[in-house]
């Protein structure tokens, strides 16, 4: 039993030195309308290398005919799907890379990186589209945004092409106008070409900026790990670093003690009743 406190004494350190406020946000798939575990066509497919089609034609906020490839300057660009008028993990998305992007102290959209945010629900237009890119930039309030923070509308099957050659998988019903989706940012090189992923709806800034950088000299990232990997760990937005998570650290150590204490008393009873067996052990009352 003295095992067993010195145990349950170091899973407390353990839990008061890994301390941190839990978050709110909302996971991937959590969201409104969001993604559904059950559809297995739902997903992020994470295709790095590849090129997206530089020839698409979507329509801006303005209502303008756009080529995807007019919208490339030389620098890198944050891909982005979303829809409008969703107000789970979109709203979250959108939110979060404007507040990401704010706190870069020299890196700005229109001078370093362009984004491109586009609708996955072919039934919006570019009033929508408009709409949304006014909350967005005045939320970013940085300069030269305007012209460089992209908000498109298409058809569904432009709209399609393109999601399909970054591996961004969603549904959408025609009948109830219904989408389910994952939430995900992709950083694209001045080519086109797919250089890393970002499947939250917070983006560690430090991460997001590094990943423009490497997309600008044409330098392709690595997968995001498997999120089963991480379900202990939760990523600080300001700094990158990974921590642990401490609802599910407290989870882990109350069914490990769980285990410990059922251990100790299955051992306890055994050893208890292997002395009561043992020939010539009356309890100890001969020989006072």
């Amino acid at each position: 039993m003295r095992r067993l406190s010195i145990v349950l004494c170091l899973f407390a350190t353990v839990a008061s030195a890994q301390f941190y406020p839990p978050k709110t946000s909302i996971q991937p798939g959590s969201g409104q309308r969001a993604m559904k575990a059950s559809q297995s066509e739902i997903g992020v497919d994470q295709k790095l290398n590849d090129y997206i089609p530089m020839d698409l034609v979507f329509t801006d906020d303005t209502g303008k005919k756009v080529k995807l490839r007019e919208l490339f300057k030389g620098r890198p660009v944050i891909l982005m799907p979303v829809f409008f008028q969703c107000a789970g993990v979109c709203n979250l998305e959108l939110t979060g890379m404007a507040d990401a992007l704010h706190q870069f102290k020299k890196d700005s959209v229109g001078r370093d990186f362009d984004v491109i945010t586009f609708s996955i629900k072919p039934t919006e237009g570019p009033e929508l589209a408009a709409a949304r890119k006014m909350v967005i930039l005045d939320m970013y309030n940085r300069r030269g945004a305007e012209e460089a923070w992209h908000f498109l509308t298409g058809d569904l099957a432009t709209i399609k092409k393109l999601t399909d050659s970054v591996g961004f998988r969603f549904s959408f019903d025609d009948e109830t106008g219904e989408v389910d989706h994952p939430a995900a940012a992709i950083v694209l090189t001045p080519q086109g070409q797919v250089s890393k992923y970002f499947l939250e709806t917070e983006y560690p800034q430090q991460l997001l900026l590094d990943s423009i950088k490497e997309a600008a000299k044409g330098r392709v990232g690595i997968k995001v790990e498997d999120t089963s990997v991480w379900n202990c760990i939760q990523i600080d937005p300001l700094t990158g670093q990974r921590t642990l998570n401490i609802m599910k650290a407290l989870n882990l150590a109350a069914m490990f003690t769980l285990v410990l204490l059922t251990v100790s008393v299955v051992y306890m009873t055994l050893k208890y009743k292997t002395k009561a067996l043992m020939p010539g052990d009356d309890g100890g009352n001969e020989g006072a």
